[in-house]
């Protein structure tokens, strides 16, 4: 029932947080239509939930979790900046026609142009550079993404995308379980939407995930060129996504959502124009289709599961993390990874595979000594 229904998904800072946020109101309705008392919503908040994945939780997932009591023990955030850097897959005896013909050079690529050279062929992954950086570099970054700039006397294309990714450990009272989660939110949207990869590692001496006690989302934003209106989407990740559990921890590789392209026609009738128009006076007067552009704006990523103790009581760590796919991979070539095979990344390639990532830096997590 659970998997049918689930369909489509500074520096480090550690903390603990043992007062519980309250609500006001008495009860509020979800964006899905669930009725929330206060005291529900306020056992969701103690989780570590945002108001905004409770405002779109489904109701299978508020029912598993809406009795549990806990609160967060430890969060930890960092921000990172990842710059991928195409080369022209011509030869350079090419590229004096293809400046020619297209107009490549002296070029600034938007996203999606940028899109389109990557999968005419025309570009290539040559490099990826991963650094962390600081919340208010984060901040600073531009919201609409990169734009590149092509000269004559440079042949490659640098795209930079940030990430935030917090990882949270929270702490069942009325379980006596701990729950380990992972939020990814992007700063700038990436060109490439292929199979990226989602885990967190735990040491499994300490403790093990409970079977089945994962989940996982993805919400989203996309927004329409014709009426300049943008809608919310949420996406879980299964079946689209795939999981995959080890004693250390779990992961899921899922596919980020695609831009696309819509159509809208003049109403004969009346002669109105179907979009917003910024020209003067008047739109073109003619009835014909409209054609307009569908894009992705805002994206995050969620997901988490139980763990219970093993053996004998020992510090417990929760390393996050996120793996976004350079190159179009299949969703079998993603399924080649592991979890846990290094101490300080949740997520391990195979040798083949690890050209396809992007390599970014994780997160650590961690209750010293932990109560049952």
């Amino acid at each position: 029932m659970r998997k049918s229904l689930i369909g489509l998904v500074l520096m480090g800072i550690m903390f603990t947080i043992t007062i519980p946020v309250v609500y006001a109101n008495s009860s509020r309705i979800n964006n899905i239509g669930i009725n929330i008392s206060i005291t529900e919503y306020n056992k969701l908040l103690n989780l570590g939930f945002t108001e905004d994945y409770i405002d779109t939780m489904e109701q299978e997932e508020f029912d598993y979790n809406k009795s549990i009591i806990g609160h967060v023990v430890s969060e930890t955030t960092k921000f990172y900046r990842t710059t991928i850097i195409y080369g022209y897959a011509q030869s350079r005896d090419s590229l004096s026609q293809l400046n020619v013909n297209n107009n490549l050079f002296n070029t600034q690529y938007d996203r999606i142009s940028l899109q389109t050279a990557i999968s005419d062929g025309i570009l290539v992954v040559q490099d990826v550079i991963d650094e962390e950086i600081t919340e208010s570099e984060f901040n600073e970054m531009e919201d609409e993404g990169i734009v590149t700039v092509i000269t004559r006397n440079a042949t490659n294309v640098y795209e930079t995308s940030g990430k935030k990714l917090t990882t949270t450990i929270t702490y069942q009272t009325s379980s006596k379980r701990y729950r380990m989660q992972n939020v990814l939110a992007w700063k700038t949207m990436p060109s490439v939407r292929s199979h990226d990869l989602f885990g967190i590692k735990v040491n499994n001496a300490a403790v093990e995930p409970v079977s089945n006690s994962h989940w996982g989302r993805t919400t989203y934003t996309m927004k329409e060129s014709c009426t300049n209106t943008s809608t919310n989407y949420t996406g879980a990740l299964y079946p689209t996504g795939q999981w995959k559990r080890s004693p250390q921890g779990y992961g899921v590789t899922f596919e980020l959502p695609k831009n696309s392209t819509g159509s809208k026609t003049w109403n004969v009738m009346t002669g109105t124009y179907p979009c917003v128009w910024t020209g003067a006076p008047l739109p073109p007067p003619k009835v014909s289709p409209v054609n307009y552009n569908i894009t992705l704006t805002a994206m995050t990523h969620t997901m988490y599961f139980d763990v219970v103790k093993v053996g004998v009581t020992s510090p417990i760590s929760a390393y996050g993390s996120f793996q976004h796919a350079v190159n179009t991979v299949s969703l079998s070539t993603s399924l080649s990874f592991t979890i846990g095979a290094t101490p300080n990344l949740g997520i391990v390639f195979t040798v083949s595979n690890t050209k396809n990532y992007d390599g970014m830096g994780g997160t650590h997590a961690q209750i010293l000594k932990p109560v049952w």
